[in-house]
């Protein structure tokens, strides 16, 4: 009896939860790019190179057809050029939009204890997909609020694990679970 008595002595109660210590500095906070957000930037300027090219190239085949008599037979139909020009600007667009998101986020957001719903694997086509974890967190006032967020598996834990959640005070469902992908607190 004595044994069960100072064992439960000995255990100590949880600690509080805190959130990061990163995310404690003063609003703004700094914010710098990890080393994914710096890959998606520069990657993301290949597409966009690529698009004004095939632009340009298309645009321009009737002069090289004649210039070179043969080769390919037809000139494409007008808008093609214009098609391949928005086709290779679409996914730069949406990274770039994701990265500013996650900067303002991050620079101006609140933190609040999290828990992880649900990690899984989201298949896309071609052998291809992305990690997607589902979280929700509750608001000063009480409220809970649910959100969703994709990314690499090193990001999340195990459903029902606790995390950090940085949201918009404003609209808090604009949320997402720190660290972030793309953008990190700068170290000064």
């Amino acid at each position: 009896m004595n044994d069960i008595v100072s064992r439960m002595q000995s255990q100590k109660e949880p600690e509080a939860w805190r959130p990061p210590s990163e995310l404690a500095k003063s609003l703004p906070r700094d914010v710098a790019y990890t080393w994914r957000g710096i890959v998606a930037i520069v990657a993301s300027v290949l597409p966009i190179g690529i698009a004004i090219w095939v632009y340009w190239f298309i645009a321009h085949m009737d002069q090289f057809q004649r210039a070179y008599r043969g080769g390919l037979h037809a000139a494409p139909p007008e808008l093609v050029p214009y098609i391949a020009l928005v086709a290779g600007l679409i996914a730069p667009i949406m990274i770039w939009v994701r990265i500013a998101r996650q900067r303002s986020l991050l620079a101006n957001g609140r933190v609040a204890q999290g828990r992880l719903l649900k990690v899984g694997w989201t298949p896309a086509n071609h052998n291809g997909g992305h990690y997607k974890a589902s979280y929700e967190f509750a608001l000063p006032g009480g409220a809970t609020v649910a959100g969703k967020t994709y990314g690499h598996r090193s990001r999340f834990g195990s459903d029902g694990d606790t995390v950090a959640v940085v949201y918009d005070p404003d609209n808090p469902s604009r949320s997402d679970i720190y660290p972030m992908l793309f953008v990190k607190v700068a170290e000064f």
